[in-house]
């Protein structure tokens, strides 16, 4: 029982030491940066609307926005201070790029290399649909000729609906 609370404890302290950690590192920062310069007030909904055009440095998988990796927070706090200090987006995430690479980049620019991986899908999709097309096209079965009595019974159940339709209307 004693080693389950110690065990509790420690996982606890482990899960909120590093947050508060991370808050007081946040707290200094800012702290150090308001008796520096002045700063603009940047909102979260700002910082999120840039982070979430960068992709999480540590592993790649997931938008710095919603990762919680040191990596992540770390571009977090660096598109925070770009912010601050009255850059433009484009001029945060060329900083961004110029540091990690166009990797980071949650959509590639569409140029290059780049605009060919975008394109090529479509059209790969298109030229397989016209073969797809062709090929039904030519081995489609081919209809069989119709005989000349098989239009004259045809014509008699015409002429035959017309003489009941004639005595239904009458």
């Amino acid at each position: 029982m004693f080693k389950i609370k110690i065990s509790a404890a420690m996982c606890i302290m482990m899960l909120v030491l590093p947050g508060w950690l991370q808050g007081q590192e946040m707290a200094d920062s800012t702290k150090a940066q308001q008796t520096t310069q002045p700063v603009n007030q940047v909102t979260k909904e700002q910082v999120d609307v840039i982070t979430s055009q960068l992709i999480a440095p540590c592993c790649w998988s997931e938008t710095a926005n919603l990762h919680n990796s040191a990596a992540a927070i770390a571009v977090q706090e660096a598109v925070l201070q770009g912010l601050q200090e009255g850059k433009t987006e484009e001029q945060i995430k060329a900083a961004m790029v110029a540091q990690y690479g166009e990797r980071i980049l949650a959509t590639p620019k569409l140029e290059g290399f780049n605009y060919f991986v975008f394109i090529l899908p479509v059209v790969a999709l298109l030229i397989g649909g016209y073969l797809v097309w062709i090929y039904l096209a030519r081995h489609r079965p081919t209809a069989q000729k119709t005989s000349g009595t098989r239009g004259k019974s045809l014509k008699d159940y015409d002429d035959r609906i017309e003489k009941e339709l004639q005595k239904f209307d009458n």
